[in-house]
């Protein structure tokens, strides 16, 4: 697949290697997670212990692209506390992955020598074309996909697209735009505003004519999956009160029709409430960025619907590993 060989791996245990104890942590821009589990050669990833901390590293992005203080701050208290998981489940191996914000940042290596020193393990901060094929690769296995397949993964710095046949080595496309929920809401303030969020589309409109998309189009493909926070908040706003578990959502196809409707009910209604949905408060601030990016991906790609999966970058690291 031409995907970067991950080279932060540490072993750190002694258990047996036939059955691994794994963990990553991936630094978002809207998140840190940390995700640890037990891998065997014949069997999918038996996940064992999660954590997502919302620290929307990238809101603390400056005109001059260094990452601010306060967020710096944020980050290393979220580390803190997955340090203390570390310590407690003691994986035999660990990685350490950073994303969007971190190599945009002016300052993002020397974040990253924090994350090293902190943690005891290098902290790779990877470009936007391997964290697209990492997320395909991850998508592919978790949903048993061994055809070709699209993944759209809103970020909150940034948006990846991929496409290809990760477990026959061959990925057709991806790339890395540099569109996110929490950048576009900052971008456009009060973007669940009708005008604004009318504006925040045309903007992400204008971007994709300008992009590497330019001569792709994604229209019958069978498999077209969406990962990550926003996809998944996308999808409890298009299916509406109706909307199931966070288990049920897995799988579930939302068309291109439901999303319009539901952007239509957030920007122009009064009687839009969060709590209808599961959504919570922080989430709910990046329901129309992340619409203004999901709509004009599946307009431009011809998508008519996707399939929410839970997979993410981090599977692809664990399973790359």
């Amino acid at each position: 697949m031409g995907i970067a060989p991950l080279n932060t791996f540490q072993h750190l245990g002694s258990r047996d290697l036939n059955a691994p104890l794994l963990a990553v942590v991936d630094i978002g821009s809207n998140s840190i997670h940390l995700e640890v589990a037990f891998r065997r050669a014949d069997r999918p990833l038996h996940v064992v212990h999660e954590r997502k901390l919302k620290c929307q590293l990238a809101a603390g992005l400056g005109p001059d692209g260094e990452l601010g203080g306060n967020a710096i701050e944020r980050g290393l208290e979220a580390l803190a506390v997955v340090k203390s998981d570390l310590d407690r489940l003691a994986p035999d191996f660990v990685a350490v992955v950073a994303t969007h914000a971190l190599r945009t940042a002016s300052n993002g290596q020397s974040f990253a020598e924090k994350v090293e020193h902190l943690l005891g393990v290098p902290c790779e901060v990877i470009n936007g074309t391997s964290e697209a094929e990492l997320v395909l690769l991850g998508t592919a296995v978790t949903e048993q996909v061994t055809d070709a397949l699209a993944v759209i993964d809103i970020g909150g710095g940034s948006t990846e697209i991929a496409l290809g046949e990760p477990l026959a080595k061959r990925s057709s496309f991806s790339t890395s735009l540099p569109l996110g929920c929490v950048t576009l809401r900052d971008q456009f303030e009060g973007v669940n505003h009708p005008d604004h969020f009318a504006s925040a589309r045309a903007y992400v409109r204008l971007l994709l004519q300008k992009s590497p998309l330019a001569e792709k189009c994604l229209s019958g493909q069978p498999y077209v999956f969406a990962t990550s926070g926003t996809a998944k908040a996308l999808a409890k706003l298009a299916l509406g009160c109706c909307a199931p578990t966070d288990n049920e959502l897995v799988g579930y196809c939302v068309s291109r029709r439901r999303l319009e409707a539901a952007a239509k009910l957030l920007t122009t209604s009064n009687e839009f409430n969060r709590l209808d949905y599961g959504i919570g408060v922080k989430r709910s601030e990046l329901l129309g960025s992340g619409l203004s990016v999901m709509l004009e991906v599946m307009s431009y790609l011809g998508v008519d619907s996707f399939r929410y999966s839970r997979s993410s970058v981090r599977d692809g690291v664990l399973y790359k590993a």
